[in-house]
């Protein structure tokens, strides 16, 4: 993949910098065949003055002590693993000046701000229209979005399964990304289908792996029946987030 031959020497970080830590290498070596790769431990990191492009991390680190992003993993060496610091790669490329990891890469999607819980709306699109109408208003979308989010919702719904919804514009109208989440506790419909959580998505162009986890992060919740019902009762913001923190790990 044309993504990994951006990082040209990589460290990969463990507690004593040897034993897994060779193993380890041995899988990334898979993913960056044409990479230097070394393992070190945090003390040997420390001491380091070359310049690297990327750290792996099978130890718990401060991200923002370093000036280039880092990835963390589980120390046994997994397939799970592997694809996790591919998933990462493909997300980074997308957003080199924002990259956290692939799970809090979709998290920091969510704020206090643009989550509610309503009780008496009825009207699927016509709430829809002032969710947008409202993205627009704080500065994190363009003019447009909300009447593009309705034009797609009428063309093509996405109303999912269990009461589920992923609406989002045919085009990107994003400033500031986010996804602005609505429970709905009344009885709401829209053809026919009935609408439980509402994932207003606004997400730039061109990041196809980020929408690719948020769908997998619907998935989740249309899958799993008991995770579904909790979040359909939470009454607060950090409730929310604990549930939906899961079902993003799942993915």
């Amino acid at each position: 993949m044309l993504e990994m031959e951006n990082y040209r020497k990589i460290i990969i970080l463990t507690e004593d910098g040897r034993g897994a830590g060779y193993l380890l290498e041995t899988g990334i070596k898979r993913l960056f065949p044409k990479s230097k790769i070394k393992t070190v431990s945090k003390n040997q990191l420390a001491r380091m003055h070359e310049k690297v492009d990327l750290i792996i991390s099978a130890v718990s680190i401060d991200n923002k002590e370093y000036a280039v992003p880092v990835i963390e993993i589980e120390q046994l060496l997994s397939l799970e693993t592997l694809e996790k610091v591919e998933k990462s790669v493909r997300l980074l490329n997308e957003d080199p000046n924002f990259f956290l990891d692939d799970i809090h890469s979709i998290l920091h999607l969510f704020n206090e701000e643009n989550f509610s819980i309503v009780t008496d709306e009825h009207d699927y699109l016509a709430l829809l229209k002032k969710k947008g109408l409202r993205l627009e208003s704080m500065g994190a979308a363009t003019p447009d979005f909300s009447k593009s989010v309705i034009d797609r919702e009428q063309k093509i719904s996405t109303v999912y399964d269990f009461g589920v919804a992923g609406p989002h514009p045919m085009a990107s109208f994003a400033k500031k990304e986010v996804i602005d989440v609505t429970i709905v506790t009344n009885e709401m419909q829209y053809q026919q289908k009935e609408v439980k959580i509402i994932f207003l998505i606004n997400i730039r162009q061109g990041h196809l792996t980020l929408h690719q986890e948020i769908s997998r992060m619907m998935i989740e919740l249309i899958k799993d029946r008991e995770l579904r019902e909790l979040m359909y009762q939470v009454k607060d913001y950090p409730s929310f987030i604990s549930y939906i923190t899961t079902a993003i790990k799942r993915r």
